[in-house]
Order: C-alpha cells, then structure tokens, then sequence
C-alpha cells in the first residue's frame, strides 16, 4: 500500500484482474479483514486524485483505478457507498474533464507501440459515475 507510479499501476492491473476473474473470493478477502476494505477504497481514491496529469512512466493509471473501481461495484453495489465516502464522485468527474486521449491506449515497452486499451476512457468514466449514481 506504500507503492506508487508504475508499481502502483501494475499492483492495480493485477488486483482488477483478479477481482475480475474470482470476485467472490476478492470480496471474501475484504469482507473478511485480510485486506482493509476502506483502506483499500481510499489508497485507490488518493491514487486518482494524485494522477491529476498522468505521468509518462504510468499513463494508464487513472483507467486502471477506475476499471478496478467499476469492476467492484458492479459485483457488489455496497461498494458504491464506500467509494463516495471516500470523495470518488469528485475524483471521477476530475478525470472527465482532463481526459487525454493517450489514456485510451496501452503502451508495450520493449519492442515498442500501442494497442487501443478497450473502451475509451469515457466509457469507463461513464459506468462509474453510473454505478456511482452521479448526474
């Protein structure tokens, strides 16, 4: 939890996909106590607020966070609250007015190039403020 810029990233990129392909046993592990629910709600909030402008060496933070975000609270509404306790709204409508149109593209190091990340970055800002139930 004391990571930041590319591990930051790449921890998130792992969390969401786990959370994506088990996420009974993602939400066991909050609801449980092994891993601090509102700690974990927070970290990931600070994180989008703090990526204001994305930095070069992790520009698909912002997307990974609020994929992340959107996974959980599609699996289980009571997570929407605890997002908004934690300033998500405000953070998310941040990210829709300074979208850059980099953040719809994953960068491949090594060899080099790009790929389209999937839905563009509004899409995702979009089903958040849905399941977020902002106007």
């Amino acid at each position: 939890m004391v990571v930041d810029g590319a591990e930051l990233d790449i921890l998130i990129r792992l969390t969401s996909q786990i959370c994506k392909a088990i996420p009974e046993d993602f939400t066991r592990e909050m609801e449980d106590g092994r891993i601090n629910k509102d700690r974990f709600v927070k970290r990931l909030v600070d994180a989008l607020n703090a990526s204001v402008e994305p930095s070069p060496c992790c520009p698909g933070i912002r997307r990974a966070i609020l994929e992340q975000a959107v996974i959980m609270m599609e699996y289980d509404s009571r997570y929407a609250s605890c997002f908004s306790d934690h300033g998500m709204a405000e953070a998310v409508s941040l990210v829709e007015e300074t979208a850059l149109d980099a953040e719809n593209y994953t960068l491949f190091l090594g060899d080099g190039g790009l790929t389209e990340a999937g839905d563009p970055l509004s899409s995702v800002v979009a089903r958040a403020k849905e399941l977020l139930a902002i106007r």
